[in-house]
């Protein structure tokens, strides 16, 4: 939970600062830019204090990101929407997207980018 809270507050505050930085104008752009370091910072936060799974670090991370990216792209129609249509600031809009994309993608990261096979699991016992 500590690690969620943190991985969510590392990606709002840095999205926020690249806003303040670029402006809002290219928010979109931003925020793929955003997400893509964020994703990376969540991986090694989940993958060792989370999940705790040994080596397949090309294999996880390619899933990992797979999973945020897939989701990143489910995410920026209600950010696009939320912004151009809702008139809400970016940085708000931001806020609402973060906490739904949070639980799908740790969801999504339990049964697909760190699930372990058992048999895999006792072999390297």
């Amino acid at each position: 939970m500590a690690v969620g809270g943190y991985n969510t507050i590392f990606g709002i505050v840095l999205y926020t600062l690249a806003l303040k930085i670029f402006g809002e104008k290219h928010y979109i752009l931003l925020g793929f830019a955003n997400n893509i370091i964020a994703i990376t910072n969540s991986y090694f936060m989940q993958k060792f204090f989370v999940f705790k799974t040994k080596g397949n670090y090309l294999r996880e991370y390619s899933k990992f990101l797979f999973v945020y990216l897939a989701g990143s792209l489910f995410f920026m129609l209600p950010l696009y929407v939320l912004v151009e249509w809702c008139h809400i600031r970016p940085v708000i809009a931001n806020l609402f997207i973060v906490f739904i994309a949070t639980f799908v993608t740790f969801i999504a990261n339990n049964f697909f980018a760190f699930k372990t096979n058992k048999i895999e699991s006792r072999e390297n016992l």
